[in-house]
């Protein structure tokens, strides 16, 4: 039971100024950086739900999470369609239950409601800090956060169990080790790439904490029935593995990014700097000149501080570390065996080419620090350097609440899709195409379905278009009943696409001196094919 005191009250309104603003961005100043990025969730589930079963054989899903978020927002997509009140209120929903899985990690670390409400609340905000960790944990729900919220309640199943490392487990601890075993089985449904951010971290840090237990002798008698526990963690998770390679068989080229080694010289050493991405995870992808001094430069300043705090705190910490407790010594190797991981993962493999792949391994680097900053603040000695790593902390929350005003609406603050869908309701069109990034799939959601945009890519070459069959499906290409116009989103990009296009159009709207939408009675596409090849 917690005590109404005044610590308890204000940890609840850190957690609930977290939860607050996190919902401000989901709810209000998400749809203006809403892109195709957002957009997968949602669109997911539609695939499900208009199938009828989870996985839809004709869609062709850019990653295929069966335990994830469109399992979430399929029963949303019922009731409200593909629509972008389904889309928020799905990631709301999530919130929700990141939040409470965030609370009960924490208490399970033995930390009172004080400080576990307010880890929780102040890591909500932390991961409004910039578009690319907004767009990982609040804007859809992928492997990223979900590795984080598995992580929470993989711990706090087996704090729950509290084993000694020494006994068999009772009745109640045998209940809870069901549980967790039924959990690991679910979330290694999704894939390759929570085996490695969150499987192989949990089961190997549990494995590790015994052998560096120099001080308990190994014997066959505990150590033997340990392994058992262990191996039935194993088998748990590679069960849901195997089950789904087997009788799921549908491979998607974004899960083969992690289970794919480079050739050697496009590795990481040679053209991206992992530290370097670590850090625009905090302070954003600065592409100019900023002065230090102005609000910006401080911004960038305060958050780059951060980020080194982020970074180097977990490996100061192995000083400490057989003062830790027992969950806290868990969690730290978790954490390691999590950053080796990723470090390898992110080095020779295709993640590296994004900062915002490194989502799942800031959040918990995030957690550790402020879990860390308990345990200093508590140790009496060390105190000091507590409050000051404290600051560090609360200085970059409110940096972070601070640029959550960038992404409020206002009149120079707009999305542009949502003016492009203006100028096609001011046309009478419903049905045509552009390219991933420049409309596909988030008109769809922006304008509630009322108009769809079909993704498609232009051959560098010879500027010929073709069905982009990435979260797509090749029926999406074919003429649609009830249309007879339809558009094409171009940038001025390939001039053999622009001349191609222009050649054909029944009339050109110039939506801006960057932006054309080209007209047509027809369909430019016939069994896949663009029809105005080699014209």
């Amino acid at each position: 039971m917690i005590k109404l005191n005044k610590k308890n009250i204000i940890g609840t309104i850190i957690l609930l100024s977290g939860l607050i603003s996190a919902s401000i961005y989901i709810f209000i100043g998400q749809r203006t950086e809403f892109n195709a990025d957002f957009t997968d969730t949602l669109i997911w589930a539609f695939a499900s739900s208009e199938s009828g079963s989870i996985v839809n054989p004709e869609y062709n899903y850019a990653y295929f999470l069966p335990f994830g978020g469109s399992l979430l927002m399929l029963p949303i997509v019922k009731v409200f369609g593909v629509t972008y009140f389904a889309h928020t209120l799905g990631m709301f929903v999530f919130l929700l239950i990141f939040t409470v899985s965030l609370l009960l990690f924490c208490l399970s670390m033995n930390f009172e409601y004080e400080y576990s409400s307010s880890i929780t609340g102040t890591l909500l905000i932390l991961l409004l800090a910039t578009h690319e960790t907004r767009m990982i944990f609040y804007g859809h729900i992928i492997h990223y956060s979900l590795a984080m919220l598995f992580s929470c309640i993989a711990f706090f199943l087996f704090n729950k169990i509290n084993y000694d490392f020494s006994s068999h487990l009772d009745k109640r601890q045998k209940i809870y080790y069901s549980i967790l075993l039924l959990w690991l089985f679910l979330s290694c449904f999704n894939g390759e790439s929570i085996l490695m951010l969150f499987f192989f971290p949990f089961v190997g840090s549990i494995i590790l904490y015994r052998m560096l237990d120099l001080k308990k002798a190994f014997s066959l008698k505990t150590d033997g029935y340990q392994f058992l526990l262990g191996l039935g963690m194993l088998l748990a998770g590679g069960a849901g593995y195997i089950i789904k390679k087997i009788f799921i068989k549908y491979d998607t080229n974004y899960e083969k990014f992690f289970a794919n080694i480079l050739p050697y010289d496009s590795w990481i050493f040679k053209h991206h700097p992992f530290l370097t991405n670590f850090v625009t995870m905090f302070t954003g992808n600065n592409d100019q000149l900023t002065p230090l001094m102005s609000v910006n430069g401080l911004l960038i300043l305060f958050e780059y501080l951060l980020a080194w705090a982020v970074i180097l705190i977990p490996f100061i910490a192995l000083f400490s570390y057989n003062k830790f407790s027992k969950p806290l010594r868990i969690f730290h190797l978790f954490y390691l065996l999590l950053f080796a991981l990723t470090f390898f993962i992110y080095s020779i493999s295709y993640p590296q080419v994004s900062n915002w792949r490194l989502g799942a391994l800031i959040g918990m680097a995030l957690l550790f620090v402020m879990f860390y900053s308990v345990y200093l603040l508590k140790s009496g000695t060390l105190m000091r350097f507590a409050v000051v790593l404290t600051a560090v902390i609360i200085m970059g929350e409110f940096c972070d609440l601070y640029k959550l005003r960038s992404t409020l609406p206002s009149e120079n603050n707009t999305n542009e899709f949502d003016g492009i869908i203006d100028v096609l309701n001011e046309n009478g069109l419903t049905y045509g195409y552009s390219t991933y990034w420049n409309g596909a799939c988030a008109i769809d959601i922006l304008s509630d379905s009322k108009i769809n945009v079909r993704p498609i890519e232009i051959n560098e070459e010879n500027g010929t278009i073709s069905p982009y069959l990435y979260n797509s499906k090749a029926s999406w290409y074919e003429d649609q009943q009830d249309t007879d116009r339809y558009f094409v989103i171009i940038r001025n990009d390939n001039p053999l696409t622009i001349k191609a296009l222009t050649d054909n159009a029944d009339n050109i709207i110039e939506y801006n001196d960057n932006t054309k939408i080209y007209l047509y009675d027809r369909n430019i596409f016939s069994n896949l094919e663009f029809v105005f090849r080699g014209n």
